[in-house]
């Protein structure tokens, strides 16, 4: 297959930009055949913010050194959209910080010492629509004058008084994770977001949540994006009280990535975790980093029909009866990659407020026996692609019997999967197989024989070398007579036969 591109002649300096006319420290970009600019001034060690022309459709002046904001320094900015000032050295606001920036729908002033906000600081941001106050300390009730807001990232930090006062009805995308800024939150009730009741992407990561208590997201119809990842305090005891609001939302995407701490005992999902989430139409679920080490039988079972995607990376997951689940569920795209990751201890560990959870008992343990046969792979019936990738295993692929599945694409990189025996049966869907990367030493010449419509494999950075070139009559390849890309590079190879292809 070739590949032929057209390159067009390009402005080059509208590319690079050029120095702006009416400032040295500035570079304006221009894009024909508009007549305006974007106007950088990042990094500029700049301490006063320099005049700009009518014709400026966004200006960006972060990492600079400025300390304040003249009144109507922007009186003649009526055309300006975007504004960025964050990781500057701003303490305070006035009323005419933003005086005639009408058309102002973007406005960045995070990570500045702000302090001080006089009332109606934001009166003039009629058209504002997104909001980045993260790492300052503006007061959110004075973003009662910002009707139209749709996204806000802002820091969170619950006992402080009137941390949520503030009706915004148009708000849809709220982020006050931790990730990016301060918050922390250890108890969350039905009062703390009963403002903003129509949000739609609610983002409370690395908050140090320890509680939740029903009712805090049942009011919001709109929900369709939770994440409540990192507050590895959470646990998924207390998240069935999240699930228990959820049917009232319109959830679609639920993240609860590490609620559990890094050196605890491993878990056990249990039925009563996720029943709830069976009366929703949920989409994705990521439970990644969560020391999951086996689950109920018939916990699976719960998950809603409406399921395409869900990451289980970086577990501890062990044989056991669940697995017979497996094949009832209606993903089609499943990531399991980095199971039984090594993890280096934090000295910023989370302090939690209750008892460690461990719900995985002794006498489950002992019980631990699954009752599939062996050499057999359950596998959901809709499942198109797996991430299986970086995992702590050492195995021989030996025959193995498969269930009934779509499989059109594995990624098994980085593991340690040092001999192919096989054949896996059957795969008669897959067109990507990806083995790079995991010391492999032999492949057998019916390793293939069920994935007969393969067209993409890589086996690069392995040892095939030891056993490719007795490839004589090329019996390794026979059954992909469709394959049209293999990679065998790093492979130690010093010949292969002629008829290998």
């Amino acid at each position: 297959m070739f590949v032929y591109l057209t390159v067009g002649r390009v402005n080059t300096d509208a590319a690079r930009g050029r120095e702006c006319y009416f400032s040295t420290k500035c570079r304006c970009f221009s894009f024909l055949p508009t007549q305006n600019y974007n106007a950088v001034c990042s990094n500029s060690k700049l301490h006063a913010i320099p005049v700009f022309k009518d014709n400026i459709h966004s200006i960006d002046l972060s990492y600079n050194r400025i300390q304040k904001i003249q009144n109507k320094h922007f009186s003649n900015n009526g055309n300006l959209k975007e504004l960025n000032l964050s990781h500057n050295k701003i303490k305070s606001l006035s009323k005419n910080s933003f005086y005639g920036l009408r058309k102002l729908s973007m406005l960045i002033v995070s990570q500045n010492a702000i302090d001080s906000v006089e009332t109606n600081t934001f009166f003039y941001l009629q058209s504002l629509a997104y909001l980045d106050m993260k790492h300052t300390r503006i007061n959110v009730s004075t973003l009662q004058s910002l009707p139209f807001l749709k996204t806000l990232r802002m820091d969170f930090i619950l006992n402080e008084s009137n941390n949520l006062s503030f009706t915004l009805l148009h708000l849809k995308h709220l982020d006050m994770s931790g990730m990016s800024g301060r918050c922390e939150a250890r108890t969350l009730t039905e009062d703390v977001f009963k403002f903003i009741p129509n949000i739609e992407d609610l983002n409370l990561s690395a908050c140090k949540i320890n509680w939740i208590y029903k009712g805090t997201f049942k009011f919001m119809r709109n929900l369709s994006i939770l994440d409540l990842s990192y507050n590895q305090c959470l646990t998924f005891s207390e998240a069935e009280n999240v699930t228990h609001d959820l049917i009232y939302t319109s959830i679609k995407v639920l993240k609860v990535n590490k609620i559990h701490k890094t050196f605890q005992m491993n878990t056990m999902i249990k039925r009563s975790h996720l029943r709830n989430l069976k009366g929703t139409n949920l989409i994705e679920l990521q439970v990644n980093s969560n020391r999951i080490q086996k689950m109920e039988k018939g916990a699976l079972l719960q998950l809603p029909s409406t399921l395409r995607t869900i990451s289980m990376s970086d577990n501890e997951f062990s044989y056991g009866d669940y697995l017979s689940d497996v094949i009832f569920l209606p993903v089609e795209h499943a990531n399991i990659s980095e199971l039984f990751k090594s993890h280096i201890p934090s000295k910023y560990e989370e302090r939690c407020e209750h008892r460690n959870e461990s719900n995985f008992q002794e006498e489950e343990i002992k019980n631990h026996i699954s009752s599939i046969r062996p050499n057999f792979v359950p596998l959901p019936l809709r499942l198109k692609s797996i991430v299986y990738r970086n995992c702590l295993i050492r195995y021989e692929i030996p025959a193995m019997k498969m269930s009934e599945n779509s499989i059109e694409y594995f990624d098994g990189h980085q593991n340690m999967f040092f001999s192919l025996i096989g054949p896996l049966c059957p795969l008669d869907h897959m067109r990507y197989l990806d083995l790079s990367g995991n010391m492999c030493s032999n492949v057998s010449k019916v390793f293939f024989k069920c994935i007969g419509n393969l067209q993409i494999l890589r086996l690069q950075n392995n040892l095939l070398g030891f056993v490719l070139p007795d490839d004589v009559n090329g019996e390794v390849l026979q059954y992909v007579p469709d394959l049209r890309e293999i990679n065998l590079s790093e492979n130690r190879i010093p010949t292969l036969p002629y008829y290998f292809f």
